[in-house]
């Protein structure tokens, strides 16, 4: 069995939120069942439904760093909630305020053979202090 990949997207926090859909592959659990019944060309991708902007960190305020991006990597379960993040490539300051913001945003639950599936799937987060 190989190992959950996703696309990224990109989202640009610091005014207009943009969300591309990433493409998604099922938790470990439910990955054999859903392998046989998909191909490439048919994984269904996550639709956000709920994104919330980052808080400045004052860290980041007092180190003088005015921005910086994250990669997320985020368990999401049948019914669309986060229960996991994995924070990387960014400064150790944005690393909570990446996940507490993405643990508020919401997906619409996938389903594949009419059963909902937890899931995992990578966002690139940029966090800004300018405003847009």
């Amino acid at each position: 069995m190989r190992p959950a990949v996703v696309t990224l997207a990109t989202l640009l926090l610091a005014g207009t939120a943009h969300a591309s859909q990433p493409e998604a592959e099922p938790s470990p659990e439910g990955a054999a069942a859903a392998e046989a019944a998909t191909t490439p060309e048919n994984k269904p991708k996550p639709v956000l439904r709920k994104m919330v902007k980052p808080q400045w960190p004052n860290e980041a305020k007092r180190a003088g760093i005015e921005q910086d991006t994250c990669k997320v990597l985020v368990s999401v379960n049948e019914k669309g909630r986060p229960t996991d993040t994995e924070v990387d490539d960014c400064y150790w300051i944005f690393h909570d305020a990446a996940s507490r913001t993405i643990m508020r945003w919401r997906w619409e639950p996938l389903v594949r053979d009419g059963e909902p599936i937890s899931y995992k799937t990578q966002y690139t987060l940029t966090i800004t202090s300018r405003p847009r």
